[in-house]
């Protein structure tokens, strides 16, 4: 017997509707050469791996960093952010948040043990 593995024409439509909302939400902000970009994570975790990408468009890794944590960028030129907190303890809740131009732009946040939260984007020139 042959399932039908196709989803009908107006719950694919529903779909498509979905993930054009969640895509387009925060892509009304252009990031332009005289942007500031602002990591943050904040939170009652006692110690957390940071990852991000800087104004360059290099990784930069924090190991065990107290919260809590913020590194500021001007000129920031790029057009993709990307923020990574990783709770590196058994208690606690981390918050993160990636600003531009003092406006959040995108913000996750968990109180799991060992859990990790990621905020990323991308936005036009």
């Amino acid at each position: 017997m042959v399932k039908n593995i196709f989803l009908s024409a107006s719950v694919t439509a529903r779909i498509l509707v979905i993930l054009s909302i969640i895509l387009l939400a925060g892509t009304n902000m252009a990031c332009h050469q005289d942007d500031y970009v602002t990591y943050e994570v904040t939170g009652d975790a006692e110690a957390v791996q940071v990852l991000i990408t800087t104004d360059t468009g290099v990784d930069a890794k924090y190991e065990d960093v107290p919260l809590p944590w913020r590194m500021e960028f001007g000129g920031f030129d790029r057009s993709y952010v990307y923020l990574y907190a990783h709770n590196n303890t058994d208690s606690g809740s981390i918050n993160a948040t990636i600003y531009v131009n003092g406006r959040i732009f995108r913000q996750a946040a968990t109180s799991r043990p060992y859990d990790t939260v990621v905020v990323y984007g991308e936005k036009n020139n």
